[in-house]
């Protein structure tokens, strides 16, 4: 049998037995933050070669021009190339998938932030491609085909039909749609720009955006009781009212989300009645 402690040191035990416990404290905490410390440096990782694959890092050459040609699919970088089929969109996938793993997982429906996760993945990704295709253009000696930026654009629907589902959703989707009709408008305008083909490409993506925009109207109203403040529809109708006014007089817009503005007018109207 071991000895008993003399006294002394058995006071000495008992006077540093609350600082061993702080130390062993300290050192659980150390080794929870050196694990998050980790798992941030791991989404950091991701996020990069995320950055990386689509030729998006700072000081980065973006794009060969040596061609005389004014336009060529191979001077995209990857993710805008997409399919060599005609009339297909220059961007690869913008589903769910086309995200870092972790982020990705924030983006599950049953997830509070799930919305405002993708919502802003989508603006980026707008952001990102806007750019882009502007930086392009700018490059080129004649301009590109309002087609183009249309398929192109119109590429972002699938993902933003897919927010308007989820909780709280929808009004992010509807501001997100507006911002891409908005995206077109940015380009072109000018002499040149405006012909009838041009004319044509543009109506057709209005078109189209409209027909999504419905389906986002549908759901926010769905999700009227999750919005704070609640949404006022007369104001956002006298908003797009006066965007296809503009848009008509700037542009030559002949319609303006008209069957979004016939269903957001009935639902202000009966919103009125029950006042």
């Amino acid at each position: 049998m071991a000895p008993a402690p003399d006294p002394l040191t058995k006071a000495f035990n008992e006077a540093i037995r609350p600082y061993l416990d702080q130390i062993e404290h300290l050192r659980n905490e150390l080794e929870d933050m050196t694990l998050s410390v980790q798992q941030l440096e791991d989404e950091r990782a991701d996020m990069h070669a995320w950055i990386d694959k689509r030729g998006l890092r700072a000081g980065k050459l973006r794009w060969d021009f040596s061609s005389p040609l004014p336009y060529n699919r191979q001077w995209l970088p990857p993710y805008l190339r997409g399919s060599e089929k005609e009339n297909t969109p220059l961007t690869s996938s913008f589903g769910l998938t086309d995200v870092p793993p972790r982020i990705a997982s924030a983006m599950n429906a049953n997830d509070p932030s799930s919305a405002q996760t993708l919502n802003y993945h989508i603006d980026r990704k707008m952001t990102v491609l806007n750019g882009d295709l502007h930086r392009l253009q700018d490059s080129l000696t004649t301009h590109l085909p309002t087609s183009t930026f249309a398929t192109t654009l119109l590429s972002l629907l699938p993902p933003i039909s897919e927010l308007s589902t989820l909780p709280t959703g929808a009004a992010l989707a509807f501001e997100l749609i507006i911002k891409l009709g908005g995206n077109l408008n940015s380009h072109g305008g000018d002499d040149g720009w405006n012909n009838e083909a041009d004319q044509t490409s543009r109506a057709q993506f209005y078109s189209k955006l409209d027909d999504a925009m419905v389906d986002v109207i549908r759901q926010r109203l769905s999700q009227a009781g999750q919005e704070e403040p609640p949404w006022v529809v007369g104001r956002d109708v006298k908003r797009l009212e006066k965007t296809g006014a503009f848009l008509k007089s700037k542009i030559g817009l002949q319609s303006y989300f008209p069957r979004s503005l016939d269903v957001m007018r009935y639902e202000a109207k009966r919103g009125e009645s029950q006042m």
